[in-house]
């Protein structure tokens, strides 16, 4: 079944794999057969087989099969923008849970002229909008602009990816 895929960075529960069934009355196990129904708030699990069973709300009985969904819960998204002014939201160039599924990754921040800004993995803190790197003028935040990137997974499976973001004060 569809509908088994979380973003980490969500905190996903029970409550929302269920929210991705059709209907009503839908009870969650950790079997196929037998056991405890599982709380709507207990946090799902990536690689975890659930089994969804319905329960008439007429009858009050429940379904004779229960249909399994493996839960992805995984690494999602990469931010278009960040503004780094001091006000506490949205300070650093956040990619949430990039350490934690890719703990090799290596990221490079380019301004529009390929000079690199900002060097950074899983050991350096977010980027703050301020350069990292020797030769860059200043010790402020960079100018307000297009910025681009290229993330490495270094997993050795996953395709590097380029894209831009937009530092914004």
């Amino acid at each position: 079944m569809d509908g088994g895929e979380f973003c980490r960075s969500d905190n996903p529960t029970v409550q929302d794999l269920v929210n991705n069934f059709t209907g009503s009355g839908i009870l969650i196990y950790t079997s196929s057969t037998g056991g405890s129904a599982i709380s709507a708030t207990t946090a799902l699990q990536n690689g975890v087989t659930y089994y969804g069973a319905s329960v008439n709300g007429t009858t009050g009985c429940e379904s004779s099969e229960r249909l399994a969904v493996v839960a992805k819960v995984e690494f999602c998204g990469i931010p278009e923008g960040f503004s780094p002014n001091g006000d506490g939201i949205n300070d650093r160039f956040v990619i949430p849970d990039i350490a934690e599924t890719f703990p090799n990754y290596s990221i490079e921040i380019f301004n529009r002229w390929g000079n690199a800004v900002f060097k950074g993995n899983a050991s350096t803190p977010d980027w703050d909008g301020i350069s990292n790197q020797s030769g860059t003028l200043g010790n402020d935040v960079l100018p307000v602009g297009v910025y681009f990137y290229i993330l490495n997974y270094n997993d050795g499976q996953t395709t590097p990816v380029q894209g831009k973001l937009y530092l914004s004060i």
